[in-house]
């Protein structure tokens, strides 16, 4: 591992004097690593392209039981729609179509937009284009791999902003799905940045023109844009990691849902003292195995993710803040975290990916601890070897169907591009 660098050592400092003296249970002992898990993992292409894809989202477009998956590539503009092929043909290259081209995708999934029943894709842009498109997608999934049966509309009420990421979600309660957005600021081209929300209109959701824009924060730049009740009242609050922002909205943050009365300001909280921190993209989940759901955030600028401990499930405010690091990749940026117990000992552990892998070294990998969650050294195990440079997050899927999650992820810049890596464990025990 690199050594920090002194700002990266100051931040640490300063997390570690917020941890507890005491980890609040006792450790675990640990269980030896299975041998399959020892080496990296075998990877198959989804697509034989490039063109800097950017982001995987997956959803069911032909009713099969199994998920399909959506990308953006940012570089040449193409949104993808690959269709799972079943188990057997997995390992090939997947059926894809190009539904439209629109220059610098930066995220693209699926949701219906009009309610016909058929899937569409909805996909964000940054750069020039500044705008959130629809690509709407055909009623017979015989024709999904037809691109004359996909059309590509500008969301009008979307222009002039840098979208980089989305996410259905029925904000108003009215039994319609909306889309909520978050964007960065793009200062060479006068953008502000903002996380809102697109109200489907109550008749002919086709017309696009009838969506309506409402801002719920300034952002400087969003990475994870999550649909979560923080505070337990029922509502689905916004769990928001901000980058590059100013001092009143930079780091993990949520923004609090006003319920019916949606109009109304959306109150933004900091996870704790984070404001000032650079997040990149986040998961949720029970991390230490308390029956409450953490929040766990790497940070862009540091070698360092950050275990943010939820003490009750009535909000955020009651936290204790855990810094993690690990020793074995020279790897720079952590970019993406998923939450999974990997080696199947009944403890979570942290799938890590990296926006910067270059010398050899590998940007995709997993952090077990040695039995106390709480600790601030973990143990990295290789998944990609040398293959990559630039990961995105890392989305974990039954792929092969032979009961253990693999990862779903999109590689930028090393020639890899969409890609799935097999899990080498089979044949879980039985529950």
């Amino acid at each position: 591992m690199k050594i920090p660098p002194k700002f990266t050592l100051l931040v640490v400092l300063i997390l570690s004097a917020c941890v507890p003296a005491q980890p609040p249970t006792a450790p675990v002992a640990p269980q030896p690593i299975p041998a399959a898990l020892a080496q990296p993992w075998p990877v198959h292409r989804i697509i034989e392209k490039g063109g800097g894809p950017d982001g995987t989202r997956l959803a069911d477009f032909n009713g099969d039981g199994l998920m399909d998956l959506v990308v953006a590539f940012e570089s040449s503009g193409d949104i993808y729609l690959f269709l799972h092929p079943g188990p057997e043909a997995v390992r090939e290259p997947w059926p894809a179509v190009v539904v439209g081209n629109v220059p610098r995708g930066e995220d693209a999934f699926a949701m219906d937009v009009d309610g016909d029943g058929a899937l569409d894709i909805v996909s964000s842009h940054e750069g020039d284009t500044l705008a959130i498109y629809v690509h709407w997608g055909p009623r017979n999934p015989a024709n999904l791999l037809d691109p004359e049966k996909w059309k590509t509309e500008l969301l009008p009420a979307s222009q002039g902003v840098s979208w980089m990421f989305a996410i259905p979600m029925d904000v108003n309660q009215d039994g319609r799905m909306d889309i909520v957005a978050g964007a960065k600021s793009d200062y060479i081209r006068v953008t502000r940045g903002e996380v809102a929300w697109f109200e489907a209109p109550q008749e002919n959701r086709r017309d696009l023109s009838a969506w309506r824009h409402h801002e719920i924060d300034y952002a400087g730049w969003v990475m994870s844009l999550i649909e979560y009740d923080v505070n337990g009242d029922g509502l689905p609050d916004l769990v928001v990691t901000d980058r590059d922002s100013d001092a009143e909205h930079q780091g993990p943050r949520w923004l609090e849902n006003p319920g019916r009365a949606w109009r109304r300001e959306w109150v933004s909280h900091f996870f704790r003292d984070l404001a000032g921190t650079w997040p990149n993209f986040m998961d949720i989940g029970d991390l230490d195995g308390d029956g409450i759901e953490d929040f766990v955030i790497p940070l862009h600028q540091e070698a360092t993710v950050l275990f943010v401990r939820r003490l009750n499930k009535d909000g955020a405010s009651e936290v204790e803040t855990y810094p993690i690091q690990w020793a074995g990749t020279d790897a720079e940026i952590p970019k993406g975290v998923a939450l999974h117990d990997v080696d199947r000992d009944g403890q979570m552990d942290i799938i890590l990916s990296f926006a910067r892998a270059e010398d050899g070294s590998s940007g995709l990998g997993w952090l077990s601890h040695s039995g106390n969650p709480y600790e601030p050294l973990w143990t990295w195990h290789d998944i990609a070897g040398q293959q990559g440079i630039k990961y995105d997050f890392p989305l974990l899927y039954d792929v092969d169907q032979d009961g253990d999650l693999d990862i779903l992820i999109t590689e930028e810049e090393g020639g890899l591009g969409v890609v799935w890596y097999e899990n080498p464990l089979i044949n879980p025990p039985a529950p």
